[in-house]
Formats: structure tokens, C-alpha cells, sequence
């Protein structure tokens, strides 16, 4: 989700840096902030209705990061025991 995101910024940005300077020109600053206000609304509206299989992720998986905390838990709490001998 957030390369998603991520990516979105990276076309997106360009985009309404051109955008925001016509808009400016049409109607001025409340033009500006209002459309961006509409657009954030328009986002957090968007997120509660995504469908959740985006984000749900499978045991297997689950376990398998649970596992690799795990042990990257114990290799570093290892390593420091191991700097103090």
C-alpha cells in the first residue's frame, strides 16, 4: 500500500504543482485550499471504503514475519551479550 502511495506522489506532485498555478488564476487562494480540502476529504472518505483484501494478509504470512522478529530479536540480544564477553 505504501509503494502504492508512494508511487501516486510521484506522478501526482508534478501534476498539481501545474494544476494549483491555473486554479490560482481562476479563483485565487480559497480556490487553492478549498480544492485541496475537497480532495483530502474526497481521501479519507475513500480509505474506510477500500476493500479489505488490500489489506489482510494470510497465517502463512503472519507466522513467517512473526517468526523472523523473533529471531532477529534473539540474534541481536545475542550479539550484544556476545560484545560484553
Amino acid at each position: 500500500m505504501i509503494s502504492i502511495l508512494a508511487g501516486l506522489s510521484y506522478v501526482i506532485v508534478p501534476f498539481a504543482e501545474f494544476v494549483s498555478g491555473q486554479i490560482f488564476h481562476a479563483g485565487g487562494y480559497y480556490a487553492v485550499y478549498g480544492t485541496s480540502l475537497g480532495l483530502t476529504l474526497l481521501g479519507m472518505i475513500y480509505v474506510p471504503l477500500m476493500p479489505s483484501s488490500m489489506f489482510k494478509r494470510s497465517e502463512e504470512s503472519k507466522e513467517k514475519s512473526a517468526g523472523k522478529s523473533k529471531n532477529l530479536f534473539i540474534r541481536g540480544n545475542q550479539s550484544l551479550i556476545d560484545s560484553y564477553k
